[in-house]
């Protein structure tokens, strides 16, 4: 069984083309609803994160609360490492577990669809890792219609992120995704991968 990273920076269109992979039957995991359901669920997570962030990250429920700790983090670079290392931890540990969970169960590939691939470490741990990409113009006016923010804040987040370059220079495949045929290039991947 092949374990596939797929990264790109926010608004390249993962989701998309996670959804690709999984019309050929191959198993995926999402590492953000992970987070999500970390924060949401596991004691040992959000202990770390009140510990490090203090108790006013936490919604009235028990849980997370995630813009709380994203004001924290977004104008704090040593605040966003901390947490980095503490999500890192807690969502490779679940993804190593279903990656586990996976094999021999007659899955052929296993893709991985990690934001932060490079930056937890887990594309050492990838076979492949394929990244997706298009243009800057796209990823804000995808970012802006899906998190309903303006366009400062979409090219402030895309400031702090890898640029097209980084993607193709680390990646073993790269998808672009700016009005091509994405199925056509995942069918591509996995014929190069002898999926298909």
């Amino acid at each position: 069984m092949l374990v596939l990273g797929l990264t790109g920076a926010s608004g390249s269109g993962k989701g998309y083309v996670s959804k690709c992979f999984e019309n050929y039957n191959l198993a995926v995991i999402d590492t953000d609803k992970l987070v999500h359901t970390l924060y949401a669920e596991s004691k040992e997570c959000i202990s770390a994160l009140v510990l490090e962030f203090g108790s006013g990250i936490l919604h009235p429920s028990g849980i997370i609360d995630r813009k709380a700790l994203r004001n924290i983090v977004f104008s704090d670079k040593a605040a966003l490492e901390k947490l980095n290392l503490i999500a890192h931890k807690f969502t490779l540990d679940e993804v190593r577990r279903i990656v586990n969970d996976y094999r021999g169960k007659n899955i052929r590939a296993v893709v991985v669809d990690a934001p932060q691939l490079f930056e937890s470490g887990y594309f050492k741990e990838c076979d492949k890792v394929i990244s997706v990409i298009c243009s800057n113009q796209t990823r804000e006016r995808r970012i802006c219609e899906r998190d309903n923010i303006t366009k400062e804040a979409a090219r402030v987040r895309l400031e702090n992120q890898h640029d097209d370059l980084f993607f193709i220079n680390h990646s073993d495949f790269v998808i672009y995704n700016d009005g091509e045929d994405v199925d056509l290039q995942v069918k591509e991947i996995l014929k190069a991968l002898g999926i298909l």
